[in-house]
């Protein structure tokens, strides 16, 4: 035990204590300690009342490690008749969980409700803040002691996790004198990174010295914490700190935090205070200097590093036309609201940089694209966003209109065209012309090589580049119009790239993305199949980029291309093109994982096994189903070993007899016919039996028959240990052992003289193998009878 004394004659004490859980749940913590104090009013015979405090902890892996929150202001304070009592528990949370906060009853024995408690009497009201915490009472009628409770609630992700309770003595007291008051406090929200300098004044209406003093989680942080107050001045009633917290980036999170604020008087007579929190949301800092780098349809964008470790990475968002969006200091994540929509993802392997190509699919023409990055900390929370980017896609010069595939061979045939280049200034640029056409093995230009440079008539508007391997691919082209004469280029280059049928094999199908880096937008695609080398047969017309082609046979060859129709803008008015894709191969195959089968399990106490039950799902996704893996660990916090293989598709249960413990965590996969596995369902064997069990005989008589004080049988299989401690009538210890079969023989320990037929009290800590490990219950205390004839009692 820790003791600590505290001001107005209180004290501190902490008790430590280490215990294991069984497993997952939700347990109660009851602690009491005998009497409360004498007088309280609203508690009826408080000091023959026990003072009980109870916390819930959830136990669940799928939450993750959690840390219950800190009460860090102890609850000391006096209050007066008539004047305002404020109090607030400076609840702090390690990992950022949310609380709130409620009025509960004050408990008594067992954790139940004292009988006849009421609520301390107010002349307005009692109240707590659900958010704050701020415990308000307005204003005690009567002089004496009174108990209130707060319930402190955790959650995490809309689930509840725990709660602690605040059971606290208020002390009211007869005096003239008034608490002080505290100036408003503004809500801080903060770019991590950045310092807060808050200046806090209170005030006092009787003129009396004031201290100020501050708490929080803040001051206790690992990492650049926040300062104690720094005073400012200080005068007759009237003291002014400053209250100082170099943030970091560590510091970001999605609850905000929480610092009281304390103000307390030096009357002769009592002391008096005022609380108020200080609340303060630590944002994470906005990505700096983004840019935007147009290209015929496409954007890349790129930005500095915010310079935090605890980035994930960067969400892109794109809106077209530029906003009137004004970033607020206290709201993160809300871009979507502003028309935004977030169209890709940047983890921090990448370098700060992310190509908008719509997916694929290509920017459009004549459209205004505006960009904001926010960088994603841990638990999926962003910070601030970037400043807007805006910029419009370069036209092309010249504008390419066509590259469409004409032969399907290793020496094959791809078929460019363009418009002839009018949108340049000629007096500047007035010739002799000559086109540059280069070659790119990819859909977004890498690393173009020249490949052309023959054509030196602008209105040469075609070309067929041959040969080329069109089995193989993607290909991306630039054409470049040259004035000879300068030696210059004129304008940005024209880019566009053959259209690529992706094909993603599967289970009697393949799946069809087309993908394409083109100034025009593709409406419609002609798809074409062969299978086996036959002749090519029209499939279907997609109007979207995805297509799923059915029916198919598996391990059978299939050949794909497609004929795409998409328009485009030139000069105001609207063209057709019409563009032939390459060619693709692809054999489906049966990927598909089976459905799970669900998992339970059944513990058996009295024998000694588990049964596990599963069963498929309603429907055909079972089918294929030829056999179950079975998976297990005594421990649940383990990763499963292979148990067993059932190789039957219609046997759906299994008896298991553990060798550790009966409690453990066990998973189930379905496999097909062709070893496509589903994924694992996992069930846990509730650690429910307590096996341990003693008989209350025995006859030392040397007959061969219950001569030993020994376990029932096979209940200490699953013991580590024990400590087994039997006393006779008059508390002597007898015997002791942390043998778990125990065997004890009836003798006196260190003698070879049998112990007198009688009635034997023992007490046996055992230590049982559990799911979560070895696991200390409740001590077992009983009686045992030892029962022998006279004549087998004689001493050797």
């Amino acid at each position: 035990m820790e003791l600590v004394y505290l001001p107005n004659n209180y004290k501190r004490n902490t008790y430590k204590s280490e215990h294991t859980f069984p497993g997952p749940g939700a347990y109660d913590i009851v602690v009491e300690d005998p009497n409360r104090n004498y007088g309280v009013k609203n508690i009826p015979n408080s000091v023959f009342t026990v003072f009980t405090i109870k916390s819930t902890l959830v136990i669940n892996a799928e939450l993750g490690n959690n840390t219950t929150p800190v009460l860090l202001n102890p609850p000391i304070d006096m209050a007066a008749v008539h004047q305002l009592f404020v109090h607030n528990p400076a609840a702090y949370d390690a990992e950022g969980d949310s609380l709130s906060y409620d009025l509960t009853m004050c408990l008594g024995e067992d954790g139940n409700a004292i009988p006849g408690y009421t609520l301390p009497p107010a002349s307005k009201s009692l109240t707590v803040n659900a958010v704050t915490g701020d415990l308000v009472w307005d204003s005690p009628t009567d002089s004496g002691s009174y108990n209130v409770a707060i319930n402190v609630m955790e959650w995490r992700n809309g689930i509840k996790i725990g709660n602690i309770v605040r059971d606290m003595q208020i002390d009211v007291r007869n005096t003239t004198n008034h608490p002080p008051v505290n100036d408003p406090l503004p809500a801080l929200c903060v770019e991590a990174g950045k310092k807060i300098s808050l200046l806090v004044t209170s005030r006092d209406q009787d003129n009396d010295p004031l201290s100020h003093k501050v708490i929080g989680g803040p001051l206790g942080l690992a990492t650049s914490p926040a300062k104690n107050l720094q005073l400012i001045s200080a005068s007759a009633g009237t003291i002014t700190s400053l209250f100082t917290w170099q943030t970091v980036c560590q510091h970001v999170r999605k609850q905000p935090y929480e610092v009281i604020l304390k103000a307390e008087d030096n009357n002769p007579h009592i002391s008096l205070v005022d609380m108020d929190p200080i609340i303060i949301d630590v944002l994470g800092p906005a990505p700096k200097n983004v840019t935007a780098e147009p290209a015929t349809n496409a954007v890349t964008l790129k930005w500095e590093s915010c310079g935090c470790s605890n980035i994930k990475g960067y969400n892109i968002y794109r809106k077209v036309d530029s906003s009137k969006f004004v970033v607020d200091s206290c709201r993160t994540g809300i871009l979507n609201s502003a028309g935004f929509i977030k169209i890709g993802f940047a983890d921090t392997t990448q370098s700060n940089s992310f190509i908008d190509n719509n997916q694929g699919a290509g920017l459009t023409q004549g459209e205004l694209y505006c960009y904001r990055v926010a960088a994603v900390f841990d638990g999926d929370l962003e910070g601030y966003p970037s400043e807007e980017v805006c910029t419009p896609l370069v036209p092309g010069l010249p504008f390419i209109c066509n590259v469409s595939v004409d032969s399907d061979a290793e020496n094959g045939e791809i078929s460019l065209a363009w418009r002839i280049p009018t949108n340049f200034d000629a007096t500047q640029f007035p010739g002799p012309y000559q086109y540059y056409i280069s070659r790119s093995n990819d859909l977004w230009g890498g690393d173009f090589k020249l490949i052309n440079s023959s054509l030196t008539s602008i209105t040469d508007t075609t070309f067929v580049d041959t040969p080329i391997n069109t089995l193989a691919g993607p290909y991306s082209y630039m054409i470049e119009l040259f004035d000879v004469s300068k030696g210059m280029r004129v304008g940005y280059p024209g880019i566009a790239s053959t259209l690529l049928p992706e094909l993603t094999p599967t289970d009697q199908r393949v799946g069809i993305h087309f993908s394409n880096n083109t100034p025009w937008q593709n409406n419609s695609y002609d798809i074409y199949r062969s299978e086996e080398g036959g002749a090519f047969v029209p499939v279907a017309t997609s109007f979207s980029k995805d297509y799923d082609d059915k029916n198919l046979v598996n391990g059978h060859s299939y050949d794909y291309y497609a004929i795409s129709h998409g328009t485009y803008n030139y000069n105001d008015i609207q063209y057709s093109t019409v563009n032939r894709s390459l060619l693709r191969n692809i054999k489906p195959y049966d990927n598909v994982p089976p459905c799970a089968p669900s998992l339970s399990v059944t513990v058996s106490c009295d024998s000694l096994f588990n049964v596990l039950h599963w069963a498929l799902p309603n429907g055909s996704c079972g089918s294929d189903i030829a056999s179950y893996i079975l998976f297990y660990s005594n421990l649940v916090d383990n990763p499963l070993d292979s148990l067993t293989t059932i190789p039957h598709h219609d046997v759906f249960s299994f008896k298991h007899f553990p060798s550790l413990n009966l409690g453990g965590a066990y998973g189930i996969v379905a496999v097909d016919s062709v070893g496509n596995r589903s994924e694992m369902i996992k069930a846990i064997a509730a650690d429910s039996c307590s096996l341990y069990d003693l008989p209350n005989v025995f006859t030392p008589n040397g007959d061969g028959i219950n001569d030993l004080f020994v376990p029932v049988k096979n209940t200490y299989q699953y013991v580590e240990k024990v400590s087994m401690k039997i006393f006779n009538r008059y508390g002597v210890l007898v015997f002791e052992t942390e043998d778990p079969k125990i065997r004890w023989d009836g003798k006196m320990m260190n003698t070879n003289k049998l112990a007198a037929p009688g009635v034997y009290y023992y007490i046996c800590d055992v230590w049982e193998r559990r799911s979560v490990g070895v696991f200390l219950g409740a001590p077992k205390v009983g009686f045992v009878y030892l029962l022998a004839d006279k004549q087998h009692n004689k001493t050797d």
